[in-house]
């Protein structure tokens, strides 16, 4: 039902306890520090237990109208002129469905609260309620506070009506007006009149049932035991009678019934134990000789019966009270149709002197032979206590019920709002998992790519430098090692002998000198600083023998090239020669490089044999290799006057970020 309510005052209504921070701006940690000090209090606070399954009285009910707004309808009650700390309105209660369940019917969504003094008859609003106050829907009282002011009367104006569920017309109703002075409740049993009479038949809607004490609760103060056990006594004049132990000036009297029960249907009628005309008297002598009546009630219906019954008496100053249920010639003279109880029983008596209850854990007198069971029965009358638990003074009961309803509308706007950002927080929770995840899969995936990176590089840089090592000393090795074999052939010709020593110290030399070429080309910062210089340089010593042209176009493009590009470019362009010095016996060497912002064409031709005797077009190994690692495009053709041409197309790329391979 609390959620319920709140839905019904809507997420931004404005609930008095409210912390000051809005609901949207507080963190987590500060709901949830409200939320626990709301249940913390909550438990400590009366519990709305309704009376249901019994007849009793509903209180005021006016004329029905047609339109919300109203005008000149008022209630009003008088007493003895008294400082008023408060005045509390208790609603009717109607089952809306079973969701909603009991709510207020017929209560003002605005009112005024209007008190005075004998002879006015205007009176000063000491109260005013709107819309604004977002006091419906309920099922609290409503407690005004007035701060003491001095007062013989107040008036309840209601000024925007609401609709009554059975037929959803305007009405203005109220269970019960109480009004408090200190602790007691000064409006009980006092004269009620209304801007208007409305003729009821069933004797439940009248302006004085405001007053007569009976509410649509049970009081549950949810501290205590429960205690069901009461007193009965069975006789032809029943009775019951305790000694306050000493003289009180005993001024209301407050009766619980002893019908109230936790079972569906109710075990027992609502007049259990109460005698259709009830006495109540005081006596400071214990055979009640000096006896005065402080109390005499006749009941006329069933319907009077309430949880509590309670009466304001005059001040009697007395220590011996007795409840009983009159006289044989009082009983006759009863003219009710009513027939109350025979016995007389009570879950709890309270006389009050000054607010406070005289009667608690007292007993019966001394001498009156009540003893044993009976007697601890009897003493359960006065332990405070009630079916449900600890017994609470009305205007504390009043105010826990009030404040209950102003923290569960509370919680249930906090608990929401609470779910929401715990959504979002899982939502926010889910998302940093998943990127965790991500991170851990991206960290292991770039592992175990970078170490696939690095094999690859390092098996490419084996590779290079294989290549590197067949193309700059390669040669010359494989030259030394046929000269060796023919100095065997040559032993016995000293001539000979000797000028094949002398190009195997040439070309050991020759190789020497080739490592350590490649070894500062791989140590220097800038490989081939002058790229077409050492091109030059390197046709002049390899293919000096021949004739020869070598022409440059786009000088300056070539030296734009990376610094493995170059080396990449003059290590093809070196085997180029050694292939047409080695194997195409040519005596003619043309030489073309042409060289733009986008490409390199390197075109070398001679008018030889042709490389080997292979299929027409088909790259030998090592040209082809260093093509692959220039990321070029090689062919070989046969010009129609023979010989051979090896072209080669390099792509000039431009580099944005450093390479990673």
């Amino acid at each position: 039902m609390p959620l319920a309510l709140a839905l019904l005052c809507g997420v931004f209504g404005a609930v008095g306890v409210l912390a000051a921070k809005p609901l949207n701006e507080a963190s987590i940690s500060e709901l949830e520090e409200r939320r626990d000090s709301i249940r913390a209090e909550l438990e400590q606070l009366a519990v709305l237990t309704l009376r249901t399954g019994a007849m009793g009285t509903s209180g005021y009910r006016s004329f029905p109208q047609e339109k919300p707004e109203i005008e000149g309808e008022w209630l009003r009650v008088d007493f003895d002129e008294e400082a008023i700390d408060e005045v509390v309105l208790v609603p009717t209660l109607w089952r809306y469905d079973d969701e909603v369940g009991y709510l207020s019917d017929g209560f003002p969504e605005a009112f005024r609260v209007v008190a005075g003094l004998p002879g006015e008859d205007e009176g000063t609003v000491v109260a005013v309620y709107d819309s604004s106050n977002n006091l419906l829907p309920r099922v609290a009282p409503v407690v005004v506070p007035l701060g003491g002011m001095v007062a013989s009367w107040i008036r309840i104006e209601p000024t925007l009506l609401t609709r009554r569920r059975r037929d959803l017309r305007y009405i203005f109703q109220l269970s019960e007006i109480l009004v408090f002075s200190g602790e007691k409740n000064i409006a009980l049993h006092q004269k009620v009149t209304c801007a208007s009479d409305v003729p009821l038949s069933d004797g439940i809607w009248k302006p004085d049932r405001v007053t007569d004490g009976g509410m649509p609760y049970l009081m549950d103060s949810s501290r205590g035991s429960e205690r069901s056990a009461h007193f009965q006594e069975s006789s032809e004049d029943p009775s019951l009678t305790l000694d306050l132990e000493e003289e009180y000036l005993i001024s209301t009297i407050h009766l619980h019934g002893a019908y109230q029960s936790k079972s569906a249907p109710p075990e027992f009628n609502v007049n259990r134990g109460i005698p259709s005309l009830l006495i109540v008297e005081g006596a400071n002598q214990a055979d009640f000789s000096d006896s005065t009546l402080l109390l005499k009630h006749q009941f006329r219906s069933i319907g009077e019966f309430a949880p509590i019954l309670m009466w304001n008496i005059p001040p009697t100053e007395c220590r011996y009270v007795r409840i009983s249920s009159g006289s044989f010639d009082e009983k006759m003279a009863n003219t009710s149709s009513y027939q109350g109880s025979e016995q007389i029983g009570f879950a709890e008596v309270e006389f009050f002197s000054g607010g406070t209850n005289i009667a608690f854990e007292k007993g019966p007198p001394e001498g009156s032979g009540i003893t044993g069971e009976s007697r601890k029965s009897l003493a359960k009358l006065t332990d405070g206590h009630n079916i449900y638990g600890f017994i609470l003074p009305i205007r504390s009961w009043m105010n826990q019920l009030a404040r209950r309803h102003d923290l569960e509308v509370e919680l249930a706007l906090v608990n929401p709002r609470l779910d929401e950002l715990y959504g979002r927080q899982k939502a926010s929770l889910l998302l940093l998992k998943r990127l965790t995840i991500a991170l851990v899969c991206l960290v292991a995936a770039t592992i175990l790519i970078g170490r696939h990176l690095r094999l690859r590089q390092a098996a490419r840089i084996k590779e290079r430098f294989t290549a590197d090592l067949h193309d700059h000393v390669g040669a010359s090795l494989h030259a030394i090692g046929i000269l060796s074999s023919h100095t065997k052939d040559i032993v016995d010709s000293p001539d000979k002998l000797a000028m094949a020593l002398g190009e195997i110290e040439a070309m050991t030399h020759r190789a020497s000198e080739a490592t350590r070429y490649l070894c500062s080309q791989h140590m220097a910062k800038e490989a081939h600083e002058n790229l077409l210089a050492d091109l030059r340089r390197t046709a002049g010593r390899m293919i000096a023998n021949l004739s020869y042209t070598f022409t440059v176009e786009g000088e300056s493009y070539l030296q734009q090239l990376s610094p493995r590009v170059r080396s990449d470019f003059f290590l093809f362009f070196k085997e180029c020669l050694i292939n047409v010095n080695r194997h195409a016996d040519a005596t003619e060497v043309t030489i073309l490089i042409e060289a733009d912002s986008r490409e390199v064409h390197l075109s070398i031709c001679d008018n030889g044999c042709g490389i080997e005797e292979r299929a027409e077009g088909t790259v030998p190994p090592s040209l082809a290799r260093r093509a692959r690692y220039l990321r070029s495009t090689v062919k070989i053709e046969t010009p129609p006057d023979g010989g051979s041409c090896i072209s080669l197309v390099l792509r000039n790329r431009r580099r944005w970020f450093p390479k990673l391979l």
